[in-house]
Parts: C-alpha cells; structure tokens; sequence
C-alpha cells in the first residue's frame, strides 16, 4: 500500500504522520486490499477556535472509499476520520464477502492486453467484449504469470467505470494438446 500525508497550512506533526500510517496499515494489516491512501490534514487558520479538518481517500480494486472529519484540534480530526474510514472499510468488506459466497455465472475469455506495471489488463469475452480486471482479481495464480492469450474463467461485475472481471482465473491448460 502506498501511503501519501499531506499538510495544507501546516506542517504534518511526525508524530501524528507515524500515529496515522500505523492506523492505516493495521486497517490493510489482514486483507491487504488498499492500493492507496491518501491523507489531507487542513490546518483552519480563520477561526480562533480552529475548524481543523482530515480527509483520507482509500483506493481499493474497483473502489474508493473516503471520510472527511472536522474538529478543534488536527489529532482529534484524524482520529474521527480513521474511525470513520474504518466502517466504511469493514461495511465494504463485509459486501464484498457476500458478493463471492454468491457468486455469478463463471464466463470464458482470454488475455488480450496486460499493462504490468500498473497491475491491470484487459479480457475479451466470449461474446467479444474487452473487460477490465485488476491484478486483485486474479486467482489461483500471479498477476506477473499471467501472459497474453491465456484463456480465463471469470465473473462479471459493476465497477466504478463499468463492467470489470472479479474472481479471475486461468484455465488449465490440457496437458494431451488434443483439444479436449
């Protein structure tokens, strides 16, 4: 997981940044699904009371998750935020869960574009149509073994900008070479 804390009108405290990377990845600590995060502590400088405000941004595969906090102090923000992104992260989890115990319809497709560095590729589907999929996606095998043409059974799913495979994975190949 990659972790980006910013300050806007302040400088980020050490304390605090360490306090909120280790929150952050105990929250990836047994999934390990979080892409990204990003974290924006915004330092009020208007008010006498101060209106300090957090923002943190989790991109996960096929979603993101956000939670903005305000409060009288940056620490007291952050911890209203991470708590926050936390239910938001569980209640997403815990539907994610429900969507693989009921799984879809299993389709065929292959491998017709990989862009590794990224860690993403497209599948063309029997009926020949490209679908996006995330190296997250792709089960029972490495997203770096995979290669062009592999012939994969996958499901389809709502993403953020359309369709996109879940539960991806490489066929067997036939070990006789006959066909069947």
């Amino acid at each position: 997981m990659q972790i980006y804390i910013e300050g806007q009108h302040t400088d980020v405290q050490p304390e605090l940044r360490e306090r909120i990377t280790q929150r952050l990845e105990e929250l990836n600590a047994q999934h390990d699904d979080i892409l990204h995060a990003r974290v924006a502590l915004d330092k009020d400088t208007h008010h006498q009371q101060g209106a300090d405000e957090v923002r943190i941004t989790l991109s996960l595969a096929g979603k993101m998750l956000t939670a903005r906090k305000t409060a009288t102090t940056l620490y007291d923000a952050a911890n209203a935020a991470m708590e926050t992104i936390d239910r938001e992260l569980r209640r997403f989890r815990e539907l994610r869960q429900e969507g693989t115990q009921a799984r879809g319809p299993r389709i065929s497709g292959r491998v017709v574009k990989l862009f590794g560095e990224r860690q993403y590729g497209f599948v063309e589907t029997e009926t020949y149509a490209e679908v996006f999929f995330h190296a997250d996606a792709v089960r029972d095998a490495s997203f770096d073994k995979l290669e062009i043409g592999m012939v994969m059974d996958l499901e389809i799913e709502s993403g953020e900008k359309g369709p996109q495979a879940a539960r991806i994975t490489p066929r067997p190949s036939n070990p006789r070479g006959d066909g069947q």
